[in-house]
């Protein structure tokens, strides 16, 4: 705490200042959750290199839940696999860690995620390229390892997405489809899946199979902005799939800007 309220003291930009506030606010949220030997202290992050670069204050408020409280009791607690200390631990009941459950590969897809969010904030080409390569090589093994040790497991569809994006960016979009299908088929209630799926389909050039995983995303998942501004550039008419046409209409009409009498 008193490392990170030095921090902020020496830094004068907003965002740096922004961004450790930030900071200090999560290590009071979850304080509770401290016991025994484990650690919720996400300040311990920032400065451990991670694939050539140490974590910012950015990147350690902006991961997921889950891969703060692994990542901080992997690198930042004197070199202990992470496994050991949380397998059994209460804290893996709660929702926002149990994709930890069963799952002693995840500090793999942690640092996937890491190198995602570098690569889509590198400038050097070089470095972006290192980064996409690193999400792909995390998302990869994380998928082996689940395959090998727990073939059900429950978010296996998260996986899957995340490989397929990673698809998209490399330009590989045969192999993005097949991954995003892969997640539809584990769950198909993941709006992310059928977004990519979407895409991997346009930039493959078939904008008729873009516009079907739209549709049947809006039919069989969570109706997200992303589904609905895909359905509308892909010239979907409303009312959107799966919805009443009137409650459909009715929604879109208050939902747009008055008209103008001038």
């Amino acid at each position: 705490m008193k490392n990170i309220s030095f921090w902020l003291s020496q830094n004068k930009t907003f965002f740096s200042r922004i961004a450790a506030i930030l900071l200090l606010a999560a290590q009071f949220a979850v304080q509770a959750d401290v016991a025994g030997n484990v650690s919720t202290d996400i300040s311990r992050l920032v400065g451990i290199v991670i694939d050539t670069k140490p974590i910012t204050v950015i990147e350690a408020t902006s991961m997921e839940p889950v891969c703060k409280l692994i990542l901080i009791n992997h690198h930042a607690t004197g070199g202990e696999f992470w496994w050991g200390k949380l397998k059994d631990h209460p804290l893996l009941n709660k929702p926002e860690y149990s994709m930890a459950r069963n799952a002693m590969w995840l500090h793999h897809y942690c640092w996937g995620k890491l190198a995602k969010f570098r690569y889509f904030f590198e400038k050097n080409k070089t470095l972006r390229a290192h980064f996409l390569g690193s999400w792909f090589n995390e998302m990869d093994f994380s998928i082996k390892s689940m395959l090998e040790h727990n073939p059900n497991y429950p978010y296996r569809h998260v996986f899957y997405t995340e490989l397929a994006e990673n698809y998209y960016f490399n330009h590989k979009y045969d192999l993005g489809i097949t991954q995003a299908r892969k997640a539809v088929e584990a769950n198909a209630k993941h709006p992310k899946a059928y977004e990519i799926l979407a895409d991997c389909y346009m930039k493959a050039g078939d904008k008729k199979k873009a516009l079907d995983s739209v549709n049947e995303g809006l039919k069989r998942a969570f109706p997200t902005k992303g589904l609905k501004n895909r359905y509308s550039e892909l010239g979907g008419k409303l009312p959107y799939p799966g919805q009443n046409p009137n409650t459909s209409a009715q929604k879109e009409e208050q939902a747009s800007p008055a008209k103008s009498t001038e």
